[in-house]
């Protein structure tokens, strides 16, 4: 994401710049979920953040999840902001990677 547009939703209307790493990912637990076969919520862990000229790249680790394939995600980030934002999430298992597309019209993706 796009480091203006974080300060934008974090800082409505305040003049502050670079948002914090724990405001960062208080805003990812409001709009970011990963949920189990049974609808049970899958803790997400922060693991960094990397700063790239005018590009953030957050990590979050899930918890305890038993199988991938059975994991499902919701992603509302800066769909508070943009009606166009797009959101691309690569997901790792072990080798395996996978990047899934989000957009306001399709929040909701199954991981496997």
């Amino acid at each position: 994401m796009f480091a203006q547009d974080m300060d934008s939703v974090l800082n409505r209307g305040s003049r502050r710049s670079v948002a914090s790493d724990s405001a960062i990912f208080g805003y990812f637990n409001r709009h970011l979920a990963l949920s189990d076969e049974r609808s049970r919520v899958v803790v997400l862990v922060p693991c960094g953040i990397r700063r790239e000229g005018d590009a953030l790249f957050a990590c979050v680790r899930a918890r305890h999840a038993a199988s991938i394939a059975t994991l499902t995600m919701r992603n509302e980030l800066l769909l508070d902001l943009f009606d166009d934002q797009i959101n691309i999430v690569q997901v790792k298992s072990g080798s395996s990677r996978r990047s899934l597309l989000f957009t306001k019209s399709a929040v909701r993706k199954r991981l496997g």
